[in-house]
Parts: C-alpha cells; structure tokens; sequence
C-alpha cells in the first residue's frame, strides 16, 4: 500500500488489474477516480495465473506482483 500511495499519481495514468485482495486495496487507496480493468481471482485460487493470461488476451504491458514477506505464500511458483 506505501508504493501505491507514493506513486498515486503514475498508476492513474494506468488501467490497473490484479488478484482481488490487490484490486480491494488498490480501490481503496487510489478512489474512484482511477481506471481499473477486471478483478481476478485470490493468488492461491489461480489469479496469478489470470493476470498472465489477460497479458496475452488484453495487452497488459507489464505486470508487478506485491508480496508480503512476513506471510507464506502457498501458490509460491506462481509468482516466482
């Protein structure tokens, strides 16, 4: 949440998607305001997989995973 808030202003100019725990926070900080694409699934539940997948079907141009270091992550291959 401290990077999307520090570069608030960059990620408007993007139509952001992502797993839906990222897309919740990602609303919640960035407001209304923002251009969001479709939510996908939780990590574990394939969202990652999602994410690839509409890189290919969409054109998303790049994509950023956010970790959180102090939890595991049980659909760690996924974003490694």
């Amino acid at each position: 949440q401290q990077f999307v808030k520090k570069n608030a202003k960059l990620l408007k100019k993007f139509r952001l998607t992502g797993t839906n725990s990222t897309m919740t926070m990602l609303k919640d900080t960035l407001g209304q305001d923002s251009h969001f694409g479709p939510t996908c699934s939780s990590g574990p539940l394939g969202g990652d997989a999602e994410v690839v997948a509409q890189m290919f079907e969409e054109g998303i141009g790049g994509v950023i995973f956010f970790t959180d270091p102090l939890d595991a992550h049980p659909h760690a291959t996924d974003i490694e």
